[in-house]
């Protein structure tokens, strides 16, 4: 029972691993050039840790990212232009999504001028204030998701989590072990669309999963996923609600999502589940989901809120389980 026995037994067609901007991506091109794995292994670009402009390793990992680009990074046009070359390697390599991990949706705009000053007093270590960092988060999420624009991937943001609360476990285990919760917050609707509204302005807004931790959120967010729907691609529900994750990914949880994207969006547009797991064992979660699924369609249709069309229900099952996520996640340039 290896690791690629449990691969081909769920059936996987694509991995998207989460992958570091930094990183060289040799393994990626390895698989990629071994003909005996039949299933597809792209890297997820994931720059979280340039998000943290606040962090005591801020201008350490900015040269990091600097050399690893061949490019001089003294300013902030400087780090998005390394981070653009490193997108453009990605993509090279199969890239078709980013991924992003934000506690809260804080949208607050800058000039280049502040973003800039605000940038230099990071690589110097000096102490920010909360608006300087949200400053921050905010542009960079903006001229990030102008280069995934350009390249057709689709950028995830998940958000939400509060993290590491149990000191004693925290000092004896480390981050990211288990005493996590759900955060609650009542800036996130109007964080989200001044977030997408400034990204749509500069003609940069991305295919978007949305993926809130907060299950009381799901109206919430779904709502504002609908005022950036168009576009002029032809993409069926470009600004997707994410299904049910971590806290949420239960029988409630992914019910919760699901009736709260038929509300507020279209079912049969859904992407489906995301298996978000570093495990191996975790494919099944993808079963747990389509029965969970096919029993909510069945009680619609059984309460005639749905037409009992066999046609009809067939196109809408293998939509959500299979179809989008495989239009959603091919490139225009690849069709």
């Amino acid at each position: 029972m290896t690791t690629r026995y449990f691969i081909n037994q769920s059936n996987v067609a694509l991995i998207g691993t989460t992958d570091s901007p930094e990183d060289s991506l040799e393994f990626h091109q390895q698989i990629a050039e071994d003909d005996s794995f039949k299933t597809k292994v792209v890297p997820s670009f994931r720059p979280d840790k340039a998000l943290k402009v606040n962090d005591p390793t801020f201008n350490e990992y900015v040269q990091l990212i600097g050399k690893v680009a061949d490019k001089k990074v003294n300013h902030y046009q400087d780090f998005v232009d390394a981070l653009a070359q490193r997108i453009a390697f990605f993509d090279s390599v199969g890239t078709v999504a980013s991924d992003h991990a934000l506690e809260e949706v804080n949208y607050v705009g800058a000039t280049n001028e502040e973003i800039e000053s605000i940038f230099a007093k990071g690589l110097n270590g000096d102490t920010l204030t909360v608006q300087e960092v949200n400053q921050y988060t905010s542009r960079l999420l903006v001229d990030l998701a102008k280069l995934y624009a350009d390249y057709d991937w689709a950028m995830q943001i998940h958000f939400g989590a509060l993290r590491n609360n149990n000191t004693r476990m925290f000092e004896t285990l480390g981050p990211d072990t288990g005493f996590d919760s759900i955060r609650d917050s009542s800036n996130d609707a109007s964080g989200l669309n001044r977030l997408f509204d400034a990204m749509n302005q500069n003609n940069g807004l991305p295919k978007m999963i949305i993926y809130p931790l907060n299950p009381t959120q799901y109206d919430v967010i779904g709502s504002a996923l609908a005022n950036f729907q168009s576009n002029d691609k032809g993409i069926k529900f470009k600004l997707q609600l994410g299904s049910g994750w971590w806290f949420n990914d239960t029988e409630r949880g992914m019910r919760a999502q699901m009736a709260a994207l038929s509300d507020q969006g279209l079912l049969m547009n859904f992407v489906g589940m995301l298996t978000d797991s570093r495990s191996f064992l975790s494919y099944p979660r993808h079963e747990y989901f389509r029965r969970i699924l096919c029993q909510f369609i069945g009680e619609q249709v059984d309460a005639g809120k749905i037409p009992n069309d066999e046609s009809l229900l067939k196109t809408l099952v293998q939509n959500i389980c299979y179809y989008n996520a495989v239009n959603y996640f091919t490139k225009n340039t690849d069709k």
